[in-house]
């Protein structure tokens, strides 16, 4: 019997960014080279916006908690279990307390109503939509009609492979729950359904959602498993090569800048402002990726591993959420992002002030970015703190290969809540769906 999630009640303050702030950008910006290409966007109806306030962190007290629970209860370290992807349910809430809190928020917008069928079939309408069911402990992939072109695939198999990990890691995969599910692969469910009658707001699992996309269930993105296209590899392996840097390398001995490359058009009012702001300014090093320059590419691109090097790390949404915040927390280094438009479950433990604060959070348009640099470098002592909690939180807790596994089936268990009934066989008694096992070799659903 699958024990029912309780949900958690939880408010999302929206903070809406006036167009007066959009105005405001425009007049700064040059009227060449980046200022140009962002008021061009600007003027396409990008600069109103609006943030996600994520707000768990009572949830870091209760892992002090259980640091001072008695010697007999089992307790987390994270050299020892980070990496083991098959810890019980008691020992998954122990070690991540507050990680599912998003899916408990989604299950209570339910309000019990469960999902149909029929929901299921309009989700797989949307391009990069899986279909795929659990029984008896074995993973089936239904429908994938929607995923075959290479980038699509890559990542499908990548999301396909943690989910399965996470299920065949167990002592007994047959004790979870038989559900049926569509996911989708998609940067962000817009990009899926908006041109659909009833839009990007439903029940799909996908890596992000808005605060008022409240039908949508949180899945760990593909890059919790590899992400071998931007030459980056699975999450161990940034963290060994991560290691190996930061080995010789004291924080007061980073380069005392604010560090960030990217494309500034996936997000050009975000990453125009920022590149804007730190334009000629000492404490910074920003530059703009142009992909398929050479000249560029070769001048400006660094390896994920080496922006360890900066003490000041610059975070920014792309086209929604950015992959690359996983990443980035595996350094010691402090984290300087807007206020965040895209929920992520682990973000729910980021912390912008107090004796757990994690990293600096700076509006939207990056218009405070200098004084919060300053501060930083004018108290290096907390500057440091920040780093070091950042990576007690993520590196050694909630990032570790142990907590995906462990979301992964709290997610399968929350869902059996409103998952409709899977049936193995169709009307004509054929099993539906292809095992996993096989799909990741053949590609396709049918034989």
């Amino acid at each position: 019997m699958v024990q029912r999630i309780i949900p958690e009640s939880r408010t999302f303050f929206r903070i809406i960014l006036g167009c007066t702030f959009a105005l405001g950008i425009i007049a700064l910006l040059k009227t060449t080279g980046t200022g140009e290409r962002v008021q061009k966007y600007y003027s396409q109806g990008y600069g109103c916006d609006q943030s996600s306030k994520y707000d768990c962190s009572h949830c870091l007290g209760l892992v002090e908690e259980s640091k001072e629970a008695a010697d007999t209860r089992w307790r987390f370290d994270w050299k020892r279990d980070g990496g083991r992807y098959g810890l019980s349910e008691n020992q998954c809430d122990a070690a991540f307390p507050g990680l599912w809190k998003d899916m408990e928020i989604t299950l209570s917008k339910r309000d019990g109503v469960n999902v149909t069928l029929e929901e299921l079939d309009e989700s797989m309408e949307g391009e990069g939509a899986i279909r795929c069911m659990i029984y008896d402990g074995e993973l089936y992939i239904i429908d994938s009609n929607r995923v075959h072109e290479p980038h699509f695939f890559h990542r499908a198999m990548s999301t396909l492979q943690g989910l399965y990990r996470a299920i065949v890691a167990m002592p007994d995969p047959k004790a979870l729950p038989n559900i049926e599910f569509v996911l989708n692969i998609h940067d962000k469910t817009d990009y899926a359904y908006d041109r659909m009658p009833s839009g990007p707001n439903r029940a799909v699992w996908t890596y992000t959602r808005l605060a008022t996309q409240d039908k949508v269930w949180l899945m760990p993105d593909f890059g919790f498993f590899s992400w071998p296209e931007g030459h980056i590899g699975t999450p161990t392996e940034v963290a060994m090569r991560v290691d190996e840097i930061e080995a010789g390398l004291q924080f007061q001995d980073k380069i005392e800048k604010i560090f960030w490359r990217g494309a500034i058009n996936t997000a050009p009012d975000i990453r125009g402002s920022l590149v804007n702001e730190t334009i000629g300014k000492p404490w910074a090093d920003v530059e703009e990726i142009h992909w398929g320059d050479p000249e560029n590419e070769k001048k400006y691109l660094t390896p994920i591993t080496d922006h360890c090097r900066w003490m000041f790390l610059a975070h920014t949404e792309g086209h929604s959420y950015s992959g690359r915040l996983k990443y980035l927390q595996n350094c010691r280094s402090v984290i300087v992002a807007h206020k965040l438009h895209w929920l992520q479950p682990p973000n729910y433990m980021m912390v912008a002030s107090g004796e757990n604060q994690n990293f600096v959070e700076v509006e939207r348009d990056f218009s405070d970015l200098q004084p919060a640099i300053m501060k930083l470098i004018e108290n290096p002592t907390k500057a440091q703190k920040i780093a070091d909690n950042q990576i007690k939180t993520f590196k050694q807790r909630y990032l570790t290969p142990a907590a995906e596994a462990c979301y992964w089936r709290k997610l399968f268990n929350a869902w059996a809540n409103v998952s409709p009934v899977p049936q193995f066989k169709n009307q004509e008694g054929q099993w539906r769906g292809m095992p996993f096992e096989t799909y990741a070799m053949m590609k396709q659903t049918q034989y």
